[in-house]
Order: structure tokens, then sequence, then C-alpha cells
């Protein structure tokens, strides 16, 4: 990949940026969060662990409780 961001933090931003856009309200709820939300992973990727820590810190940090789904990748 050569000079820029590791392939791994290119791969958890990507991932953050998703889950966070499908998770997103309509325009006229923008001010209120759901109480939890629960994202499924893929099991045994190492770019999954730092995403999940990445995405996990964003939704405390918004009051909002995440469980993630360790699923195979057959699954996910």
């Amino acid at each position: 990949m050569g000079v820029g961001f590791p392939r791994v933090l290119v791969n958890c931003m990507f991932c953050a940026l998703m889950a966070l856009a499908c998770c997103g309200a309509p325009a006229g709820y923008a001010g209120t969060y759901p109480e939890q939300v629960r994202i499924a992973v893929i099991d045994d990727v190492p770019s999954t662990v730092a995403g999940m820590a990445l995405l996990k810190e964003a939704y405390a940090r918004l009051g909002v409780d995440m469980q993630v789904l360790v699923l195979p990748s057959r699954r996910a």
C-alpha cells in the first residue's frame, strides 16, 4: 500500500463509518439516540478488534450500549 495509513487502520475506519451510517436516524430525530445497538462482526479478523474498540468508545460517549455479535464469516 506504500505511504499513508496502514491497511488495518483504513479497514477499521471504513467499518466504523459504515456502522454509524447504517444506524443513523431520520433528520427529525437527530437529537435522540437508541438505548442499545447490536453489531455483527466476523470472527478471527484482526481489524475487527480495533474497529469494535473504536465503535464501543464512540457509542459510549453518546450514552448508547453497544453489543457485539461475533459470528463465523458465513453468518455475519
